[in-house]
């Protein structure tokens, strides 16, 4: 299962500078739980035989790096826990 979230601003468009200033959201968080942990993926271009010397000194050097979440326009913090489980995803 995959879960995509997006942070939309339906508010009208603000005649002045400073109505826009009161009427935007800065630096909003998303935040998700997950009692029984997140499924890490791997980097899906890591097997590619692209023949790019660059992408091949990546997927070597990032090859057991795990991805929780992506961001668009957003990064993603991570929170993993002792085991290496990560329970907790949110944007920066």
């Amino acid at each position: 299962m995959a879960v995509t979230l997006f942070l939309t601003n339906e508010r009208k468009k603000a005649a002045t500078l400073v109505e826009r200033d009161q009427q935007s959201a800065f630096q909003a968080e998303l935040e998700l739980h997950c009692p029984q942990g997140f499924v890490a993926r791997l980097d899906p271009h890591a097997n590619r035989a692209s023949g790019d010397w660059d992408e091949a000194v990546n997927a070597l050097q990032f090859r057991d790096a795990r991805e929780y979440g992506v961001g668009h326009n957003v990064g993603v913090a991570v929170d993993l826990d002792g085991a290496g489980n990560c329970s907790r995803l949110r944007t920066t």
